[in-house]
Formats: C-alpha cells, sequence, structure tokens
C-alpha cells in the first residue's frame, strides 16, 4: 500500500506471515497473536497429468485460489474447471501446498516422481554423454550425440536444436534405427537432398532408399496412391532394390506408376526436397485466376505406412499459413501415434518464439504448450522445450566431443543448377573424354601397351600436364552454375544466426566479384595492400556488423586470425587438403579464444566437383595416417601428383568406357 507505506496481506495468509514474523523478529500485536490459523484444512484435492501438465482440481476456496496464483506459470482451465501447472514446477506446487498446510499425503509422492522425472529429462536435454548403444549402426557417434540419441529416443516426438556443425543427420538416424522407426521420410532443403543419401549410406548401410524427383499431377498422383492402398503382391515377392542400394524415382506419367508402386513400398527411407512435398502457394493474381495448391508429393507420403518421419531445417515451417509448412503437419498427422517425428534445426528461433508453434505442430506436440499465442508469450519456452521435446547443444559445450576440423559437403542438385551453363560443362565434358581417348589411344599405339592396362594409366598421369586446362574448364563452369545457389547459402547462413559470421573462400576473382556486389562484403585477394588486408581483420574481429568476408585462397588461406567466425565456405576446392586445412585455421579457436571450426564445401552434382572432393578426403586420411604425413606443395596442381594425378586416371577409365 503506497499511501500508508506497508504491505497488505489477507487474513486468511496469517499462518505463513506470523512465521515470517517469528524467523527475522518482526514486532507482532496482541490482536495479530490473537488470530487463529485459518489453514484450508480437509479440502480435497485432486491433481492429475494431461498432456505434459498437472490439472489441480478443488472446490472453490479462496485461500487455495490466493495460494494457486502464487505458483509459478499456474493457469487456470475455464473449460475443465481445472488449475493447469505445468508438469517442471510440481515441486512448486508441492512447496505451496506444504506451505498452506494442505494434506499432501495422497498426492507428494506421485508428484515428486513426476519433477524429477521432468528436470531429469531437462539435464538430458544438455548432457554431453550417455550410456545408449544403438545395434546396427555403421558409424561411431561421438558421447554428446549418443546423449542427444538416447533422448529423442525416448520422446519420439522432438526437436534436435544442436547448433550447426554438430552432426544432426546422425543423431536423427540413429533415432530412427534405435526405435525401430522404418520406413521413415526425409524433408529437405533441396541442396542437401544428396547429402542425406551418402549419409544413410554411410550410417546404415543396408536400408533401401529412394529419392523423389519432380511435382507429380494431381491425377497421376491420386492413381499411384490408389495403387498403393489397394497393395501390391508382387512388391513383396521382388526386390525392385536391393538392400543398401539407392534409387531416383520421378512421376512424369501414367507409365511411371508400375515403378513406383513397386519401388516406394520397399523402400525403408524416402528422401523428398520441400520444393516438391507440395507447391507453394500461389500469387494473389495467380489466386484470383483460381489457381490451386498443387498436392505434390503429400498424398504419396500419407499413404505409406511411414513409422518415422524427419524434417530437416524445421526452421523452414515457421509460417503455419504456408503451404509447405501445412503439407508438412499433415504427413505428420498421418503417422501412427507411437511413430517417430523429428525437426532438426540449429536455430528454432530466428527472430520470435511463435515461429517455434508450428514446429511443435509438426512434431504433433503444440497441443502440451497450449496454441501458437501461448507459446509467443511463454518467458520460460526453452525449459519447457527442454522439459518434453528439445535436445540442444552448444559447440562451445562439446568442444572436447569435436574433432579438430570439420569437413562437410554441401551438394547442389542438378536442378538447382544452372541449366545453360550445364549444358556448356557437359559439352566440355565430352570433349575432355575424346580428347583423352584419343590420347590414350595413341600412347598405347606408339609404346606397344593396352590402353586400359595399369601401365597405361600410369603414363596418361604422367602425361596429366596435357589435359589440365581442359580440366579447369570444368571445374569452372561447374564453379559458374552454382554461384546463384551459393548466394541462397550465404543468404540464409545470415540470416537464420544473426550472431554468426562467416569466411567465403574462392580460388579464382569472378564468383568473389559477383559476391561483393550482392553482399558488399569485404574481400581480401591479391592486390589488397596489407594495411587494408589489417583494417578488414580489425573490423571482421571487432565489428558486429561486419559478419561476412570473401577471400581468395592464395591471398587469405594463410596468416590471418579471424577466429570471430567459426564456419568457413569454399566456393571452389583447391589442389591439396592441406590448403583447404589452412584456410579453415584462420577462424579454428586460439589458445585464449577455443572454439571448433566447420568447412562447407559446395559442390555441384554429377560434376568433377563431387569426384575432386572425394580424392581430397582419401588424401587427407591418407595424410593423417602416413607416419611423416608430408603433403606436397600446391602451387599448381601438377605439383600435387596424387590428387590431380588420380584425377586424370579416372577419367582415362571413364573416357576408355571402364
Amino acid at each position: 500500500d503506497p499511501n500508508a507505506q506497508c504491505w497488505r496481506v489477507p487474513v486468511f495468509l496469517i499462518r505463513p506471515v506470523r512465521a515470517l514474523a517469528e524467523q527475522y523478529g518482526w514486532l507482532m500485536s496482541d490482536e495479530v497473536k490473537a488470530l487463529d490459523d485459518m489453514d484450508p484444512g480437509d479440502v480435497p484435492i485432486e491433481v492429475t497429468e494431461d498432456t505434459g501438465s498437472l490439472l489441480v482440481k478443488f472446490p472453490y476456496d479462496r485461500r487455495l485460489v490466493t495460494m494457486m496464483h502464487m505458483v509459478p506459470h499456474a493457469t487456470f482451465d475455464a473449460r475443465l474447471r481445472a488449475w493447469r501447472v505445468p508438469v517442471e514446477n510440481a515441486m512448486d506446487l508441492l512447496d505451496q501446498l506444504e506451505r498452506n498446510r494442505v494434506d499432501t499425503n495422497g498426492i507428494a509422492g506421485d508428484l515428486i516422481d513426476k519433477a524429477k522425472a521432468m528436470l531429469a529429462r531437462i539435464d538430458a536435454s544438455r548432457a554431453l554423454d550417455a550410456e545408449f548403444d544403438v545395434p546396427g549402426l555403421a558409424i561411431t557417434l561421438y558421447p554428446f550425440q549418443r546423449a542427444g540419441v538416447a533422448y529423442a529416443s525416448e520422446v519420439k516426438r522432438c526437436l534436435i536444436a544442436d547448433e550447426m556443425g554438430l552432426g544432426k543427420t546422425p543423431q536423427a538416424l540413429a533415432t530412427l534405427q534405435a526405435t525401430n522407426a522404418w520406413p521413415a521420410a526425409i524433408l529437405v532443403p533441396a541442396v542437401v537432398k544428396v547429402n542425406w543419401r551418402r549419409e544413410i549410406a554411410k550410417a546404415l548401410p543396408n536400408l533401401r532408399t529412394v529419392l523423389l524427383h519432380g511435382v507429380p499431377k494431381p491425377a497421376i498422383s491420386a492413381a499411384l496412391v490408389a495403387k498403393l492402398q489397394a497393395g501390391n503382391a508382387q512388391s513383396l515377392l521382388n526386390d525392385v532394390i536391393e538392400p543398401g542400394k539407392s534409387a531416383d524415382l520421378r512421376l512424369d506419367g501414367y507409365g511411371d506408376l508400375e515403378r513406383a508402386a513397386l519401388l516406394l513400398p520397399q523402400a525403408d527411407v524416402i528422401v523428398v526436397n520441400y520444393d516438391i512435398v507440395s507447391v507453394e502457394d500461389w500469387t494473389a493474381e495467380e489466386l484470383a485466376e483460381g489457381r490451386v495448391a498443387d498436392p505434390g508429393w503429400t498424398p504419396v507420403l500419407k499413404a505409406l505406412p511411414l513409422r518415422g518421419l524427419v524434417a530437416d531445417e524445421c526452421h523452414g515451417l515457421k509460417n503455419p499459413k504456408a503451404q509447405r509448412t501445412r503439407s508438412a503437419i499433415e504427413i505428420s498427422r498421418s503417422l501412427p501415434d507411437d511413430g517417430v517425428v523429428l525437426g532438426l534445426t540449429g536455430t528454432p528461433v530466428l527472430n520470435r518464439r511463435s515461429e517455434v508453434a508450428s514446429q511443435l505442430d509438426f512434431i504433433g506436440r503444440l497441443g502440451e504448450f497450449g496454441s501458437h499465442s501461448k507459446v509467443a508469450n511463454m518467458s520460460d519456452l526453452a525449459r519447457r522445450l527442454r522439459a518434453r521435446c528439445m535436445v540442444r547443444r552448444m559447440k562451445a559445450e562439446v568442444l572436447p566431443e569435436l574433432p579438430p576440423r570439420q569437413h562437410v559437403p554441401q551438394v547442389v542438385p542438378t536442378d538447382s543448377l544452372d541449366s545453360k551453363i550445364m549444358n556448356d560443362y557437359r559439352r566440355a565434358e565430352i570433349d575432355l573424354l575424346a580428347f583423352m581417348a584419343e590420347r590414350a589411344a595413341a600412347m598405347a599405339e606408339e609404346i606397344g601397351l593396352d590402353p586400359q592396362s595399369a601401365a597405361m594409366e600410369a603414363r596418361m598421369k604422367a602425361h596429366g600436364h596435357e589435359f589440365l586446362l581442359r580440366i579447369g574448364v570444368l571445374l569452372r563452369l561447374a564453379m559458374k552454375a552454382k554461384l546463384k545457389e551459393a548466394e541462397r547459402w550465404i543468404a540464409d547462413f545470415l540470416k537464420n544466426d544473426d550472431s554468426k559470421k562467416l569466411l567465403v573462400f574462392s580460388c579464382h576473382l569472378l564468383p568473389l566479384d559477383e559476391l561483393e556486389r550482392k553482399f558488399g562484403a569485404p574481400v581480401i585477394k591479391g592486390g589488397v595492400s596489407p594495411e587494408e588486408r589489417s583494417a578488414i581483420v580489425d573490423r571482421f574481429q571487432n565489428d558486429p556488423n561486419c559478419r561476412l568476408v570473401l577471400l581468395q585462397i592464395d591471398a587469405g588461406g594463410v596468416g590471418l586470425t579471424m577466429t570471430a567466425a567459426s564456419d568457413v565456405l569454399f566456393i571452389e576446392q583447391a589442389w591439396s587438403p592441406a590448403v583447404h586445412d589452412q584456410a579453415i585455421d584462420r577462424c579454428y579457436g586460439r589458445m585464449n579464444d577455443v572454439h571448433g571450426a566447420v568447412g562447407w564445401y559446395l559442390l555441384a552434382e554429377d560434376t568433377l566437383d563431387e569426384w575432386l572432393a572425394e580424392l581430397l578426403e582419401q588424401k587427407r586420411v591418407e595424410c593423417h595416417d602416413a607416419t611423416n604425413g608430408d603433403i606436397p606443395t600446391a602451387d599448381d596442381a601438377e605439383s600435387n601428383t596424387s590428387v590431380y594425378g588420380d584425377l586424370v586416371v579416372r577419367l582415362t577409365r571413364k573416357a576408355l568406357g571402364k
């Protein structure tokens, strides 16, 4: 009471007030001392659990109502005529009941058990290790990844929200395996579609994987659904796809129905990009023309007996009105109640808490949080998420478990590449292979060797300089074809976390010039003075608004300290893994600034990019295992005979049809 300069307390709270006065030596008048305790007495209280909340019911009692207002996050549910308390606040409820001398003999043990379980789950959501084994998994999980799989396997419908670079993909696959949630569908951005096929083959090499392509016409999709619902005994008798193999499926016409009806029931994993799960919303003009959203692959996925569903980069489902969000939720609701639904994201909240609501709806847990509006106003949202359905660790928390550097390929699918430039690539590739076939035949005739012999391959390798120009043309065309996708990748990275910084490396100036025009970022390249270079580094290290620096790999790959970042994107690849490692080391943590580093490699699908990445990784392993670990300098391709020479051998074999 500001006027009387005192605190006013309802008289029925005399017992706790008198206890405080005795504890702290407050003066009490005789009138206060004479008041009888006014405890709730024998009012019957019932506590039950409902979708992650405790429902507290009792006949109306003013003192108990006041008590419930003192329980954190307690709200009155008028429909149920009960107080709803988050289950993780069970100990707070018990504390208030005991303070107000309510008989808790019938409910105390249950409340304590629920509270302990919730607190244990919160601890598990940030655990760095767990004793958990996944039979049949062909990869070794880091301890913190084991803990993530243990958490997700328990809750089944879960957000795996570890920071970017901590390996959410292997955790998702391990969770599906641990819970036997097959068959499963994986919803992904197009740029990581090929990566998922590779990760599946690496982690679970016996699974059958199908990648979906293109948007089927509604009539063809409906016909396939009818076939799937009718069942096909033939698909159970014959292996259309062998264990450990993958297949691609496109529904261009009715002629594809039979293969699809045989293939899909045998698939253990189906990978499909969001763009074709359903067509995005039409513009206002298109809607005015009477356009209807194309259902895409959604009806087909709903018709399959899925037991697992994963949404990669699920923060893309933040808009509940977007067609892709509605379709993903529709597919999720078609799974059985005991199905496994996982959302993978390093940034569950981009700007507002409400963005999590649609992701919770996707995994089937929005009801436990109330509604979109309630999620938007939850001050303790992170704690509630951890207590129910989210595992999240930061790089800094798991640094001891991380490898010194991480190398992560980002394969750009063919349909995301510039088609005109890819046509030029295919023509140049045909010319190169024809030239190599002619040279191999000429050399073989000259010295009397079999063109396909190992000795001939060694000779072609020794003459690798003859093909360098043509191979360089192919690599540059692949780089140009993926440049627009590189712009999108960088824009998404900067948008997803406004505190993170990024280094982008390229061998040639063309992509740096294009990206400089697009983002206005500083560039470190040949011709930049030491003073300018130092100024760029200082700004990047100290200015939170300077989040992107573009570097030519020869000019900025060594000698700079740019530890404000922990992520590096390579638009092009050098000829030696040591060059990449040195570039990543620009941002790898130092003794006084410890953090990990991730190198992201943007690769054009079905081009020399992929072959080169594979050969570089093989070379990296070889160098690590070698006793001396020496790697040739990479002033040019010819000086590194291992990677470039092996690429020449592969191209020779392709040219000769081997």
